[in-house]
């Protein structure tokens, strides 16, 4: 009798057993049906990021001839720049080196330059000034540029010329 429960119970192992392992099978097929979404999904992706890693490539080509012309442009501007200064330069020389016809008290004068000084207008009207402290010069002045048209100046101060300016300078003795 033991014998037949003994078979009885090896029957029912083999039994059991393919049920199981049928399971095991059904569990992982359905792992690998998952696993392989998976991997479509990673290749999708992949293709994705492909896709935007050529989409960048082009945009920082596009970028980087961009950045050449604007180099280029730069460097037109500051050729153009540098003739500009080269003017202003000129310019400047040229108008330093202008002659402006002026009266000092009431005798035409040719100076040079654009801005006369206190000093200068002092030998002007009198040609060998006396250091004496005790004279004092008075300069006033008309017919100016517009942001300087008529005033008066102390010793140290300079103004800017005009064509026909008009200069009045006394002397006067400090008592």
């Amino acid at each position: 009798m033991n014998d037949s429960k003994e078979v009885n119970k090896n029957q029912n192992e083999q039994n059991t057993h393919p049920d199981h392992l049928k399971k095991e099978i059904d569990e992982l097929e359905q792992k690998a049906e998952k696993l392989e979404e998976v991997a479509d999904q990673f290749e999708n992706d992949a293709e994705k990021l492909h896709e935007e890693a050529h989409k960048l490539e082009e945009k920082a080509e596009q970028l980087e001839k961009k950045a050449h012309q604007l180099e280029k442009e730069a460097d037109k501007l500051e050729d153009r720049a540098e003739e500009l200064e080269e003017k202003v330069e000129q310019l400047e020389h040229e108008e330093e080196q202008k002659e402006f016809t002026i009266s000092v008290n009431g005798r035409m004068k040719t100076v040079q330059g654009k801005t006369i000084s206190y000093d200068q207008l002092v030998v002007l009207a009198f040609e060998n000034p006396n250091p004496d402290l005790k004279i004092i010069y008075t300069v006033n002045y008309s017919k100016g540029p517009k942001h300087n048209p008529k005033g008066s100046m102390v010793q140290g101060d300079i103004v800017k010329l005009k064509e026909g300016m008009i200069f009045n300078v006394t002397a006067s003795n400090q008592s």
